[in-house]
């Protein structure tokens, strides 16, 4: 009897390593899916011209060169595009985690009539394609003269569903008997938003704010279509200018530009990812 629970329990160890091996494998494949590109990217952007479309001198270290980046600086304004960027999404991503803290506390909070039809309309924008609103957004700036202005590239997307559903599932999980003992010593909703729940949510407020970042800044479309001169464009409008027509193709400069406009959100991941695991982790999916 011994004997045969023995070598049960060996058995489910044993499936237990199998599965984990083939866990962590399956893991690296998809780290080395999304490594490859990225590096082979890097290391083109410091190869000499000639090397680029020479697969068997792409691991030839000794003529490395930073002839890819000079062409950047000096083809095309790419500080003041990294700038744009800069300065729209971190305005974005400052505005959308305000906003949606604020209304992902109220509507998980407050009691009031329409609450749960006002949810639905919340969720529904984020079923809606944002192309089909790009042409009552575009009219609405042009009508308020905000074309081409930083104006007009944060302001219409201060609002996040997302953002709003993510928050006030968070605050779903914060037992209201807090909120409740912030009330009985004279807490107004506020001062509770702030010193009750927002240093419980600091974890998911983390991950909101780097992905709020990452898509204002990897955002292409809505700069393109409000954008019309050369000195306010963001780098993902402006970094396909080293393969256009005015420029030919400049392969050397167009990887070094991408491989700067990687920088920041690397960078910003880095620092903050243990935040933004404990975040998505931590944000459940309570009804």
């Amino acid at each position: 009897m011994f004997t045969t629970s023995k070598a049960a329990g060996g058995g489910g160890a044993g499936r237990d390593r199998v599965g984990a091996v083939a866990s962590h494998a399956a893991l690296m494949l998809v780290g080395a899916a999304v490594a490859i590109p990225y590096g082979w990217m890097v290391l083109l952007s410091f190869k000499p011209t000639a090397e680029l479309f020479a697969p068997a001198t792409w691991f030839n270290l000794s003529n490395l060169t930073l002839e890819g980046y000079r062409q950047v600086f000096e083809r095309a304004p790419f500080g003041r595009w990294a700038l744009n960027s800069l300065v729209v999404a971190t305005a974005l991503a400052a505005g959308q985690v305000l906003t949606s803290l604020l209304a992902a506390y109220a509507f998980a909070r407050f009691e009031f009539r329409g609450r749960e039809a006002c949810f639905w309309l919340v969720l529904l924008t984020m079923m809606i394609p944002p192309q089909t609103l790009m042409v009552p957004s575009y009219v609405i700036v042009h009508q308020l003269g905000w074309v081409n202005t930083f104006s007009g590239l944060v302001v219409p997307h201060l609002a996040w569903g997302f953002g709003i559903f993510m928050l006030r599932q968070f605050f779903l999980g914060v037992p209201r008997e807090l909120t409740d003992a912030a009330a009985l010593d004279g807490c107004g909703s506020l001062r509770t938003l702030w010193h009750v729940h927002v240093p419980l949510a600091r974890t998911a407020l983390a991950a909101l704010t780097i992905i709020a970042f990452v898509t204002a800044w990897n955002e292409y479309y809505w700069p393109l279509i409000v954008v019309n001169s050369e000195e306010m464009r963001t780098l993902p409008i402006g970094i396909p200018r080293f393969t256009g027509a005015d420029l030919d193709i400049q392969w050397q400069a167009t990887m070094a530009a991408a491989t700067m406009a990687t920088l920041p959100v690397l960078a910003l991941y880095i620092a903050a990812q243990k935040q933004f695991r404990e975040g998505i982790s931590r944000t459940g999916l309570k009804g």
